[in-house]
């Protein structure tokens, strides 16, 4: 089948710059081929549209060609069919034959096609039926009668116990009695299911996935502005906390909590399991009794039509699902079959069990994980598991709990299975205890949150679960670290990934075509030996592609910096960066940044711990009341929930200031590498005339997480052209990507300017400079002394107009 070119212009909401018109044709290309692409397109470039205009007009233009393409294929083999000209008669009928299969194959490729788009067309006239409110009457009806007759069942059974002097258990207690389970047909059940998913998987696919709801929700909202959000089936999946609209569970707060609560209810409000378990919806099809009033099959399959007609956000699925009392959770899932362009969180895609209990189908659809700059560390994060001492205690007193009960209830099977979890529990407790083994620490240097926000942790059992669950992968892939600390909650047993590629293998072999895209994706060849060779690709299928910044040089000045006022050498490594001298030489330096920088100031440090040192010691030393007279002092929060609220008054203060009503020329905001801010916001316009990178945020190589993935990747992975140890080049890759995450949170769009300070002699270096993206490294300025760099950067403010 012949293969499409990309089109000479793309359906873009406004005339492309020609980075962008170079990122769709090569998008487009890299698609139609089946390659796995490595995108990189700089922060503030429209990346996003870029993708969106670029995969739905080769997945519309795919769709055309491939029905075209079969017709004429079955038009030319009928009329070779019926051509009998040839005086071989042998060789005619090898033909004829050979051509007859290829019909056939060409027919039921098109029946597909003809099925899927019927079933559009269906979705098309039940949005319209007038009789669905009385569908809901029947469903309500059935569910009445349904539990009517379950608890008569139940009373009865009750009575028949009594007369018996049998031990009587409620309906809900009978629901958590073990069905039988042998280990070693898993097997066979694991083949069962491969049949199944053979089944038909509905329409060709691109599932996009992100790090946040926040940034799908934004993707979801981009689409809208084009011409595609008119038609095409677009789906959001999210969390039960986003999309769940029974308030009885989203009060509770706790995704976990959220999670069970949800699940309880869908085995009904006697405790009966019901058609639908959890998040299986294969049995759509019938009749659901659950215990949630926003769970009934005709609503939900009403609700899936609409989010497939009409693109969505995941505000706008809320409001809807709201409005039709029907869970839009479950109704994204009964949509996914018929979408076009699934939108799902990093975690849904990138964890198997999580991939098919969303009845996510990967065989020849195409993945694009966007903001993919992460990729490895964050596949590796979601497949390694942590249990302190107090889970391993918890989940101990739990089984222990549930065997005294049911014990007598349970098969000897089961409960042999039961007693070995709980002396493997059991064991990891008494190895939490053991005094000879040396106390690690295994925070790092830069660390993303600080241990007080430690999320609220669900059923201890299921982390033991997941750890057993860990455990069975090979030892070649993963370490197990083991941590004794002062606190049973700092005891812990942690499992660590370390070959991420071995947990991407399947969504290699299985997908049409993979792009991995982000705005710093440098260095290419970690993603390309690490990410895809590792996971079996043929080295022909990967694809690079890297483009420059729409925003010319002439707009941005950055400056590395290597001495203060007082000549001191700016030295912000880990040894001497407590030195008084050094945080006094900083002082002065944002001091003068206030003084001729309009607008907001980033200043980014390595870790939570040191910037609340170096808060600390400006205060005492009276650097932010100098700093307070000209700009007004924020600093990021160590808890999520007080971001909203900073960012709002740090903007706030900003755009009182430009009028010069208050004295003040700004804000400063003292933000963390790594932390909530580093990422996915964006500090546009007067929000970030200048971002300050103080140090370089190397992780702590005590780590004993970062010291077992060296040695693995220097056991594993070639040393590169320039002879270093992949080990090192890793860590290095942790640190500048770190850099050039929070430097690009200043330019956003094509007309915005700012400043990048670099405050280290080291990143004076060469190999510094190369690191950083190439808009920048190119314009880097090297400057050794302060008066220099602040003449540089005065004058780049000077006449430029304040937005």
């Amino acid at each position: 089948m012949s293969l499409l070119s990309p089109p000479a212009e793309f359906p873009f909401p406004f005339p492309p710059y020609d980075i962008q018109q170079d990122f769709m044709k090569n998008l487009f290309d890299t698609l139609e081929k089946g390659q796995l692409g490595i995108f990189e397109s700089p922060t503030g470039t429209g990346k996003s549209l870029s993708i969106i205009c670029g995969a739905l007009t080769w997945l519309r233009d795919h769709n055309e060609h491939l029905k075209a393409e079969l017709l004429k294929k079955i038009k030319e083999g009928e009329k070779a069919a019926a051509d009998d000209s040839d005086p071989d008669w042998f060789s005619a009928a090898a033909k004829k034959q050979e051509g007859q299969e290829e019909v056939r194959r060409c027919r039921e490729d098109l029946k597909k096609l003809e099925k899927q788009e019927e079933r559009v067309s269906d979705m098309k006239q039940r949005r319209h039926r007038v009789k669905k409110s009385n569908f809901q009457k029947i469903d309500d009806e059935f569910e009445k009668l349904f539990q009517d007759l379950h608890e008569v069942k139940e009373n009865v059974q009750r009575e028949l116990n009594s007369i018996s002097g049998a031990d009587s258990l409620s309906a809900e207690e009978s629901m958590l009695l073990l069905e039988d389970y042998d280990s070693d047909q898993e097997d066979s059940f694991s083949k069962e299911k491969e049949q199944d998913d053979d089944d038909d998987d509905g329409c060709l696919k691109i599932y996009y996935c992100s790090r946040t709801h926040s940034q799908l929700s934004q993707f979801v909202r981009e689409v809208q502005k084009t011409v595609f959000g008119e038609d095409a089936r677009v789906v959001s999946l999210a969390s039960r906390q986003n999309l769940c609209v029974n308030e009885a569970v989203t009060n509770l707060g706790n995704l976990s909590l959220i999670n069970d609560r949800c699940t309880e209810l869908q085995r009904g409000k006697k405790g009966r399991p019901s058609k639908v378990d959890g998040d299986d919806v294969a049995c759509k099809k019938k009749k659901t009794t659950s215990g949630c009033p926003y769970y009934k099959h005709t609503a939900l399959e009403n609700l899936a039509d609409n989010l497939l007609l009409e693109v969505q956000d995941l505000e706008q699925m809320v409001s809807l699902g709201k409005k039709t009392k029907s869970c839009p959770y479950y109704a994204a899932r009964y949509a996914i079959k018929d979408s076009q362009l699934v939108i799902l969180p990093y975690n849904t895609l990138l964890h198997k069990s999580t991939r098919e209990a969303c009845q996510i189908k990967l065989k020849g659809n195409v993945v694009i994980i966007d903001e993919g700059h992460n990729l490895l560390e964050t596949i590796a994060n979601i497949h390694s598991v942590f249990v302190s001492k107090l889970q391993f205690m918890g989940a101990h007193a739990q089984l222990s709990q549930y065997m005294q009960r049911y014990e007598k209830r349970l098969s000897p099977r089961n409960l042999l299975y039961i007693k070995q979890i709980l002396f493997f529990i059991n064991s990891q407790i008494k190895l939490l205890n053991e005094e000879n083994i040396i106390p690690v620490s295994n925070v790092n240097e830069r660390e993303s949150e600080p241990p007080e926000e430690e999320a609220v942790m669900g059923s201890p059992l299921m982390q033991v679960t997941e750890l057993l669950r860990a455990l069975l992968h090979s030892s070649e892939e993963g370490r197990v670290v083991v941590s004794v600390g002062a606190t049973n909650r700092t005891s812990s047993v942690k499992y660590l990934l370390l070959n991420p590629a071995s947990q991407f293998h399947d969504i290699v072999r299985e997908c049409r075509s993979i792009i991995v895209a982000g705005g710093t994706m440098h260095p290419m060849s970690e993603f390309r030996n690490q990410l895809y060779l590792s996971a079996g690709a043929d080295p022909e299928r990967v694809r690079e592609f890297s483009c420059g910044h729409v925003v010319p040089g002439d707009q941005i000045m950055p400056v590395a910096l290597s001495n203060g006022p007082t000549n001191t050498v700016l030295d912000f490594t880990y040894q001497n960066r407590g030195n008084p001298k050094v945080l006094d030489e900083l002082g002065r330096v944002l001091v003068n940044l206030c003084a001729i920088v309009p607008g907001g100031i980033v200043c980014f440090l390595p870790s939570y711990d040191y910037e609340q040192k170096v808060f600390d010691y400006f205060v005492k030393a009276g650097v932010i009341d100098r700093l307070s007279g000209k700009k007004k002092v924020y600093r990021e929060p160590k808890k999520s929930n007080q971001l909203d609220a900073v960012l709002n008054n740090y903007a706030t203060i900003i755009r009182q200031t430009a009028s010069n009503t208050t004295g003040l020329t700004g804000a400063i905001l003292f933000s963390v590498v790594g932390g909530k801010m580093s990422e996915g916001i964006n500090f546009s316009d007067a929000l970030g005339r200048c971002v300050v990178m103080v140090g370089l945020p190397y992780p702590n190589t005590h780590s004993p997480e970062l010291k077992e993935k060296m040695q693995f990747l220097n056991k594993h992975v070639s040393p590169g052209a320039d002879g270093k140890s992949p080990g090192s080049v890793f860590y290095e890759n942790l640190c500048f990507k770190a850099v050039n995450q929070s430097i690009g949170r200043a330019i956003r769009h094509r007309n915005d300017y700012a400043s990048i300070l670099l405050l280290d002699h080291r990143y004076n270096r060469p190999t510094s400079i190369q690191a950083l993206p190439k808009w920048i490294s190119n314009h880097v300025n090297q400057c050794e002394k302060f008066g220099q760099a602040f003449g540089l950067i005065r004058k780049f403010f000077i006449g430029k107009r304040i937005v």
